[in-house]
């Protein structure tokens, strides 16, 4: 649910709609204590294009953290992130 939230809130990067660019970025996101994303890292993508409209998507994203012994903990997720033209 987390990643179809953040795909479905994505904002297309004008540059690439008027270019008519699809394309993917793969990132890696520490989730805090408190289910917000920290230390966003891009892994791989096809273009740096998509790079700041990725990060922007799961940065403002809060979900629930991990849980451990009845605490909230820290987790590393891996996010896709793809940009496809209607």
């Amino acid at each position: 649910i987390f990643i179809a939230s953040i795909q479905k809130n994505g904002v297309y990067p004008s540059m690439a709609i008027r270019l008519e660019k699809e394309g993917y970025v793969f990132l890696k996101v520490l989730i805090n204590e408190k289910g917000n994303a920290e230390n966003i890292e891009i892994v791989s993508s096809t273009s740096a294009l998509f790079h700041q409209a990725a990060i922007d998507a799961v940065k403002y994203y809060k979900t629930n953290p991990a849980m451990n012994n009845g605490k909230p903990v820290a987790y590393t997720v891996y996010i896709p992130i793809k940009f496809r033209l209607r």
